[in-house]
């Protein structure tokens, strides 16, 4: 898995800035790696011939049709050829419901004609970063407030953006597909880190690559350690299902059915909307831009780096993210073999359309907008990038999410302290790594 993000990590060119005191912004990486497959007009020596707008646009759109391929991969764990966990009575039943539930042509028309971008989920995720330091999760497999309560990053005009997805340009945005499986998943027992990140975010949420290491600690910041239980917040919720099911947790098993269509989405930041150009001032970004609010916060950091105005910073915006792709179908979860989460929705319907609910939201990093900002507001935001591990390894459990004395599950099951140490030495390791490559 770590060979697959730092293959994806460079293929992107998502690299955090460098410490400049290890590693000169401005310099090539050891061994001459450039991770550089978009324009560069920083006048930097020895990069690779910049791709014209056209081909970025067209690698970006490619890499998230990757991501989104890869990530359904990991779900049947990451062998095409694995075979599928078998399904008892109760979870063949509820997928076989599931298959014949929805008219795909009329849930496609239903979204396409009726979403709101105004006033809508996928709306509030395209103009706003990740909420990577304050409540990232997903709400019983929906997205979380947090992602609401961040402050718009990015300014979109959703009127001409409306009239965009319904017209000349409609291929750009939307894909069409009928509903059907995509394979299944799971393992035994329940408390395994693969189960909680699929519940906790990854069953929803597909992270930017070069940032994978940063989320999955965060996770463990704000839920709850993954190697016990009881220790974490979305393993207890788990535990206490299964419990109301006449299940003995943690002996029992986990299943993900995976389904695609009706529908997917691209965004404005994969689109030529990026480009339109209402007042004839040519090829340049015109159809997504920075807020100003964010602009004049950015600016307002200090020069060298403080861990509490960064931080403060980091709640207010979130990790700069930009939405890609949408995925309207469904993935069912179930535990000790009964439905537990569905993520997405089985039939778009009614007022479900205007406000549909994604079943997938894949993340990138948004390379092209970062040339539009000034030389002041690249220098606060390398320095932001730089020193995002520091923020995330000083972020403490929320509140919500607190193990009641009362919890306990299955304490044998917890590693040494060793084997802990160990972890968290190795994901230093691989951020250290991944801090040393430069956009």
């Amino acid at each position: 898995k770590i060979a697959f993000k730092l293959a994806a990590f460079v293929h992107l060119g998502l690299a955090n800035a460098a410490d400049s005191r290890s590693h000169p912004v401005g310099a090539n990486p050891p061994g001459d790696v450039i991770a550089a497959p978009f324009p560069d007009r920083r006048g930097r020596e020895n990069v690779p011939p910049a791709l014209d707008d056209d081909a970025a646009r067209a690698v970006l759109r490619a890499e998230v049709e990757h991501l989104g391929v890869a990530f359904q991969a990991t779900l049947r764990g990451d062998r095409d050829d694995a075979p599928p966990p078998a399904l008892d009575d109760a979870e063949r039943g509820a997928a076989e419901l599931t298959s014949a539930r929805g008219n795909s042509s009329s849930e496609q028309d239903c979204i396409i004609g009726n979403i709101d971008f105004g006033n809508s989920t996928v709306g509030a995720l395209m103009t706003r970063g990740f909420p990577l330091f304050t409540d990232f999760g997903l709400d019983m497999g929906r997205i979380g407030d947090a992602y609401f309560e961040l402050e718009p990053m990015y300014e979109i005009n959703m009127t001409n953006w409306k009239e965009y997805t319904a017209g000349n340009s409609s291929w750009q945005v939307w894909r069409k597909e009928e509903r059907g499986s995509y394979g299944r998943g799971g393992g035994y027992p329940f408390d395994q880190e693969s189960f909680m990140h699929l519940i906790g975010f990854k069953g929803v949420i597909k992270d930017i690559p070069a940032f994978s290491v940063l989320v999955e600690t965060a996770f463990e910041k704000l839920y709850g350690p993954t190697h016990e239980c009881s220790l974490n917040s979305y393993c207890r919720e788990a535990a206490d299902f299964a419990r109301s099911v006449g299940a003995d947790p943690p002996k029992v098993g986990w299943t993900v059915k995976n389904y695609r269509g009706p529908l997917d989405m691209f965004t404005p930041f994969v689109t030529d909307f990026l480009y339109t150009d209402p007042d004839g001032i040519g090829i340049k970004i015109t159809g997504v831009k920075f807020t100003e609010g964010y602009l004049e916060a950015l600016e307002a950091l200090p020069e060298v780096y403080d861990r509490e105005a960064y931080l403060a910073f980091s709640q207010r915006f979130g990790l700069a993210g930009s939405v890609g792709f949408f995925q309207f179908s469904n993935k069912d979860v179930f535990v000790a073999g009964e439905e537990y989460i569905t993520m997405g929705s089985k039939n778009y319907e009614g007022q479900e359309c205007a406000n549909p609910k994604p079943s997938l939201v894949l993340y990138s990093k948004p390379n092209l907008l970062l040339d539009t900002l000034s030389s002041i507001q690249k220098a606060r935001f390398e320095t932001l990038n730089g020193n995002l591990l520091d923020m995330v390894e000083n972020l403490t459990l929320l509140p919500s999410h607190t193990a009641s004395p009362t919890s306990s599950l299955a304490p044998s099951l917890a590693p040494t302290n060793g084997s802990q140490t160990r972890k968290h030495s190795a994901l230093l390791a691989v951020f250290a790594l991944l801090c040393n490559l430069i956009m």
